[in-house]
Formats: structure tokens, sequence, C-alpha cells
């Protein structure tokens, strides 16, 4: 449901008038049966003072510190006009720092030009939409391939394997392993998911893993929502492997996304894929579908129109150079993606990247 527009005070509008910050509408890249355009939408939830990628302030020889500061002070009034859906930092055009306006449509009115001194850039990406590499089973499991819930007939992808120290687990998102908190400890995962099956929802797959932890997505209109995250426990006599499905292997090294860095994904749906960050400390508007919308706080952007696709939810994301891992796709449109910072990921599961 929409929330309804706020009138903006006269001292709101000339905060505006010297503000800058980009806005995002995220969304779930899992492909299933039970939408019409085949795409689940994710929830938002508002912007978090500390997220994992906003610490790195240096990005390029550039101090994003100020820009991260003004953002952060006007966020919520940006996404108070119509038309915006998330704010970011990171670089204008002519390599200065700026706070990055997202918007859901074109030709927006009342944006500003910059805030608080800082230039602004506006990135009209449309609607952000979840997303979910390979449609068989094989043998052993790798990142990349499509996964999904057994009760649903979607794919996503998988991540990596993980571990808590005793068991090791399929990594992947909340809407592509628990059904937007649907489901209840224990339910099987598939691979592939029943999307992918032969005949499509109905055909033979391989019982992988079962649902043994997720981080529950918060829709309450203030929530500040950091990750979109579960795992499931590998299946008797089902192996696994993080080494993706392109051919390469993540460390156990996380890394904090900077602006410019260079990174690639495996996924379901656009297989193994190269990008870069474009922004950074990202607060995003997420539709997951049947009126449900989330803000996300803290998330890294992308701005990229090859990068992912729906049924690429889940993918690892890494830095090209090292295989450090950088983020955790869960969601985009069809010019942008957005990834949790990893970090906050594994924190939140409370486990390790398995690197082999």
């Amino acid at each position: 449901m929409r929330t309804p527009r706020k009138r903006l005070t006269p001292r709101a509008k000339t905060f505006l008038s010297i503000t800058f910050a980009a806005l995002i509408v995220a969304g779930y890249y899992t492909v299933g049966c039970q939408n019409s355009d085949s795409v689940s939408n994710p929830p938002q939830a508002q912007q978090t003072p500390v997220p994992t990628s906003a610490n790195q302030h240096a990005q390029n020889g550039k101090d994003l510190g100020p820009a991260i500061a003004a953002q952060n002070r006007h966020t919520d009034e940006l996404l108070a006009i119509d038309g915006v859906i998330g704010t970011g930092a990171g670089l204008h055009s002519d390599g200065t720092p700026a706070v990055f306006i997202f918007t859901k449509r074109a030709n927006v009115s009342g944006l500003p030009s910059q805030v608080d001194g800082i230039h602004t850039r506006i990135e009209n990406i449309g609607e952000v939409k979840a997303f979910g590499y390979s449609g068989s089973s094989q043998a052993p499991t790798r990142s990349g391939y499509s996964v999904g819930n057994n009760k649903e007939c979607a794919a996503g992808t998988i991540g990596c394997v993980v571990t808590d120290g005793t068991k090791n687990y399929l990594l992947s998102n909340n809407h592509v392993f628990a059904r937007v908190n649907k489901a209840q400890i224990g339910e099987a995962i598939d691979q592939p998911g029943l999307y992918d099956a032969i005949p499509q929802c109905t055909g033979t797959v391989t019982h992988g893993a079962n649902l043994s932890k997720f981080i529950p997505i918060n829709f309450r209109r203030n929530a500040k929502n950091t990750v979109d995250c579960a795992i499931a426990e590998l299946a008797a006599g089902i192996t696994a492997t993080s080494a993706s499905a392109g051919g390469y292997t993540p460390t156990s090294v996380v890394e904090a996304a900077t602006v410019g860095l260079a990174v690639e994904k495996s996924g379901r749906t656009t297989g193994t894929t190269t990008g870069s960050v474009a922004a950074i400390n990202v607060t995003i508007s997420v539709s997951y579908g049947n009126g449900q919308t989330a803000k996300f706080v803290g998330q890294i952007y992308f701005s990229s129109t090859t990068f992912s696709a729906a049924g690429d939810s889940g993918s690892l994301i890494v830095d090209s150079g090292s295989f450090n891992p950088v983020g955790l796709l869960f969601a985009g449109s069809a010019s942008s993606t957005i990834a949790n910072p990893i970090g906050d990921v594994l924190s939140a599961l409370g486990v390790r990247i398995v690197s082999q």
C-alpha cells in the first residue's frame, strides 16, 4: 500500500534546495510463476547510519564522507518527493563526490542540483524488482546454480557455501529460500528451483537442502532492513562447493564495497557478468509484489543493464581481481542492481564463507 505523500514545510523545502540524495526502488531477483511478469518483488527499509560499505569514505582518492553525511541528513526529505525511491553516495560525472538521487520515472520535479554544497546526481532507474545459471541439477552443487523453495514455482541463485563451524549451508536470499518470511524452518530447498524444472513447475528436481535460518524482512514504514538473506543445510548425500559456475572460487576475506571497484558474479539467469560499484550507503525502496514494499539501508548500487536480471537473486558478488566477496545480490531494475554488503549478511546469519 502506498504511503500518502507528505506535505513539505517551508523549512523542509529549503533543506531540499540545498540537499542531494540518491533513491532507488529495489526488488527480488527471483523468477516465479506466481506473478504475471514472472518476477517477485522485495520490501523496503530506512537508511541505517553505519552500513558496512559506508565506513569506507575514501573512494578512488575522493573523500565521500561529506557526501554521505549530507545524504544521511536529507534522505527522509528527498524520499518525500513523489517519484524518488532512494539515495546514495558516489561520484559525479566530473569525478567529484556526489549524492545520488534515484527515481522511478523521468522528469521528477523538485529535485535539488546540490545539497549542503554537494552536487547531486539523478539516476532514473525505474522500478527495482527481485531477480534468481543453470536450469538443471548437477553435481556438485555450485555457486550460480538455480535454486528455490519446494513450496513455490520460482527460482533464484545459490550464492556460495557457508559454515557456522559445525555444519555447511547454501547461502541465498530470504525471498529465494524462505518465501518472503512465510516459510517454516526445515522446508525443502530444490536444485534447480521448480521454475526451471521440465516440465516447468512440475518436473523432477533434486532435494538439495533444508531451510535452516532466515532474517525476516520488516515491511513497516519506518523499518531499516539491511539484509535479505537465508541459509539451508545441505541434504544427505549432497555435495556442494563455493566454486562458481563461472570458474572462479571466492575467498573467505570480506571486502567492503568502494566506488569504482571492479566486480563480477555468477547468476542463474545472466551467468557470469562483470560490473563496477557506482554508489554506496544506498537507501532504497524494494518491491516484493502483492503491495509489499520494504526500505533497505546501507546497500550497494551497480548501474548496468547487463549485470543482472530476474532470477539472479542470491548471487555472490566478488572483487574481480582478488575474488574477495563484496555483496549478496537481491534486487534491481532494467538498469540497476542492488546488493547487501556481504559482511552484514554473514554477521546476521552467524556464518563464514567456505572458500573451496
